[in-house]
């Protein structure tokens, strides 16, 4: 989310130095990470009056600035600069991420920096995001979830997280969303879960911490991506592979039969031995045949194969190819 987010983003430490930057901003100024803010976007040789950041690092609120700054292509962006506090496990502000928006024009209607709509702004966001999200308290129980996550498991109505999409009646052996709040790290695994209609479906998962203002782990927030296909697909390439593997040592077999059947067949013709030219020729035939039946054996897996996609079809990339 960090790397897509539809603005500059950048995180930054006490002394300013940019510690990571989103796509967009490294897109637009260059490889900046290492290098001060206000020299690497900012193009000053000093911080800017009222820096935010350096704001929010004496009293940890937010803070915001509109500035303006120059672009490596020499284009002037007037920018809404906004910082918000990034906390260690002790609760001690180890970094500050500053979000630069348009200042001008003004952003689209319902989408403003008013605080009156911050609730409003992320739930949209976290409703919208193509993933499933859920939110969970100590006890495991889903006490939030997006759009995503309740179209494909039913509402949670605070139940285990395990119950509604692992149908387990306790905890999972391995849980990382339990590894979060033992140590308020990310955490992430493979999982295998059931959806409302019963469909098993392959998500990538991470857990993130959620802490509240004295820095502690109160909820873990899950973030799961189907993968299902991907895992189809890998599952198909893998028979795949042995299907040519198996075609080659065939091929490999009938051409040996080839080889030899025509050098029979010359040899009958150099010594004038009809007998010797006829088993030499029926070699050549009964690998002909051989070659005619593993072409009408691809073929009827081939048609096979091709009902199946109809049913379940791979992804597709760029042009069209499987």
């Amino acid at each position: 989310m960090f790397e897509d987010l539809p603005g500059f983003a950048a995180v930054v430490d006490r002394e300013l130095r940019v510690l990571a930057a989103n796509r967009l901003l490294r897109e637009t100024f260059g490889e900046v990470v290492g290098e001060v803010c206000y020299r690497a976007i900012g193009r000053r040789d000093a911080p800017c009056v009222d820096c935010p950041a350096l704001l929010t690092f004496v009293d940890g609120d937010a803070h915001a600035l509109d500035t303006t700054v120059t672009t490596p292509a020499e284009e002037q962006l007037r920018l809404a600069s906004r910082t918000s506090p990034v906390r260690g496990t002790d609760g001690a502000i180890e970094a500050v991420l500053e979000l630069f928006t348009p200042a001008e024009p003004p952003p689209p209607e319902g989408f403003d920096w008013d605080p009156s709509h911050v609730r409003q702004r992320y739930e949209i966001l976290f409703n919208e995001v193509p993933c499933y999200i859920s939110v969970q308290d100590r006890e495991f129980r889903l006490v939030e979830s997006n759009h995503a996550f309740r179209q494909a498991f039913g509402e949670p109505r605070r139940r285990h997280c395990y119950k509604v999409y692992k149908r387990r009646p306790d905890r999972c052996p391995v849980c990382p969303v339990a590894q979060t709040f033992e140590d308020g790290q990310v955490h992430s695994s493979e999982e295998l879960v059931t959806s409302e209609d019963g469909r098993t479906v392959n998500v990538i998962v991470y857990s993130a911490p959620i802490r509240n203002a004295a820095g502690e782990v109160t909820h873990a927030m899950e973030m799961s991506t189907d993968i299902s296909e991907v895992r189809k697909l890998q599952s198909r390439l893998a028979s795949l592979g042995q299907l040519v593997a198996g075609v080659s040592h065939s091929v490999k077999g009938i051409l040996m039969g080839l080889d030899g059947g025509v050098y029979v067949v010359n040899s009958g013709f150099q010594r004038d031995d009809r007998e010797l030219v006829k088993e030499g020729w029926a070699m050549v035939e009964r690998n002909v045949e051989r070659v005619s039946k593993l072409v009408q054996d691809i073929l009827i897996l081939r048609e096979g194969t091709k009902a199946r996609e109809a049913v379940s079809p791979l992804p597709r990339t760029g042009d069209g190819d499987r």
